[in-house]
């Protein structure tokens, strides 16, 4: 019997004990301020994030996750012979929910791979995601 596994972008705030415990896969949102481009929870913490917002004149800017990212993603979640349940922000929003349906069926897993648009972004996506854990 296959597993079904949850994946989600970092615009999602979800404590690091939740993604531990849930066992959720966290596809990282580019984040640019002042000029330099980071990724989310990799090379940007929130704290630092609300450090440079602070420090910053302009709005920083968002980027969703190249499918090359969420390609390799698919593949490593579903070797195992998973189902994979993915959660992202607003289309509205962002072009990440396309991008990731793109991916899979790059990844030649658009049966396997089932995209939901939560049509919202931070905590409340994240009960979404939670709730679907």
């Amino acid at each position: 019997m296959s597993k079904i596994k949850i994946m989600t972008d970092s615009s999602v705030q979800l404590t690091p004990e939740e993604i531990k415990k849930y066992d959720i896969t966290v596809v990282p949102l580019s984040i640019t301020i002042d000029g330099k481009t980071y990724i989310d929870g990799v090379d940007l913490t929130r704290s630092k994030f609300v450090e440079l917002m602070n420090e910053s004149e302009a709005l920083p800017k968002t980027s969703q996750p190249p499918i090359g990212r969420f390609v390799e993603t698919i593949k490593n979640l579903t070797a195992d012979g998973s189902k994979v349940i993915g959660i992202f922000l607003a289309k509205a929003l962002s072009g990440t929910v396309d991008a990731a349906r793109q991916a899979a069926e790059i990844a030649g897993k658009s049966d396997d791979v089932y995209i939901i648009d939560s049509e919202l972004t931070d905590r409340a996506e994240g009960f979404q995601v939670l709730k679907a854990a």
